[in-house]
């Protein structure tokens, strides 16, 4: 499974080599305005890498769904789905490493924007008033009200909302292409699919909700409910893998 984890980083390395160079750039950016004092261009510069950052979150989701389709139509696909693996260690393999894969994009535009942010405080602000500060910055980039516990729980949401959108791609992808392999209508009804299904598994979220349960507890409820979506999703797109998927 390493080997194929390796494949898969080797696969989707330009794309990450891509962003890091763009938040080198803001970074950099960052850096000259703040040495020249310029207040309002450095809270621009950290606002901006926070918006790259929500970007680069949802391009390597949706990288990681167009590079399993390439695997499925291309000679690729021959060369990954012939290997001695089983259909659970390639799929699994393919998950881990876009599990990583946000990971590591979501930790390094965290370091830099809190290096940043950080630098930002020391020179305009003072030690003593970091916290304050961090959260009104935060407040004036969104518009909103939030504290550190709403940002982590937030963060939370996101990695898990990320893992069931990757894993629902990838089964839609993996489904169509059984049904209708080399259809030219696939990408299409991929996009309809996507969409519609995510809309049913939305209404099955709001089912966890209404029960007079603590607000805690729900957040568990749902999170145990995408939990045993994504496992769903996972064994039925590697049975379609080993025993239906014509490649």
């Amino acid at each position: 499974m390493l080997k194929l984890m390796k494949y898969e980083f080797q696969k989707q390395m330009f794309s990450k080599v891509i962003i890091t160079i763009i938040l080198g750039v803001l970074a950099g950016f960052f850096t000259l305005v703040t040495i020249l004092g310029k207040k309002d261009a450095s809270e621009a510069a950290i606002g901006i890498m926070v918006g790259v950052m929500a970007i680069a979150i949802f391009y390597v989701a949706l990288e990681c769904m167009v590079v399993f389709e390439k695997d499925l139509n291309t000679k690729q696909s021959y060369m990954l789905f012939l290997v001695p693996q089983s259909s659970k260690s390639i799929l699994g393999a393919k998950m881990i490493a876009a599990i990583l894969q946000i990971l590591f994009t979501m930790l390094i535009f965290t370091v830099v924007i809190g290096a940043c942010s950080t630098a930002y405080l020391l020179k305009y602000e003072g030690m003593k008033e970091i916290f304050d500060t961090i959260r009104r910055l935060a407040e004036e980039i969104f518009a909103i009200k939030i504290d550190f516990g709403f940002l982590l729980q937030s963060s939370a949401q996101i990695f898990v909302l990320w893992v069931f959108m990757v894993m629902l791609g990838i089964f839609i992808i993996t489904v169509l292409n059984t049904v209708l392999n080399g259809n030219k209508l696939i990408s299409l009804l991929t996009f309809i699919s996507y969409f519609v299904l995510l809309f049913v598994v939305g209404k099955g979220e709001d089912l966890m909700y209404g029960h007079g349960l603590s607000e805690a507890v729900e957040e568990i409820m749902c999170y145990v409910y995408y939990g045993i979506v994504d496992l769903i999703l996972f064994f039925s797109t590697s049975w379609l893998m080993e025993k239906k998927l014509s490649v």
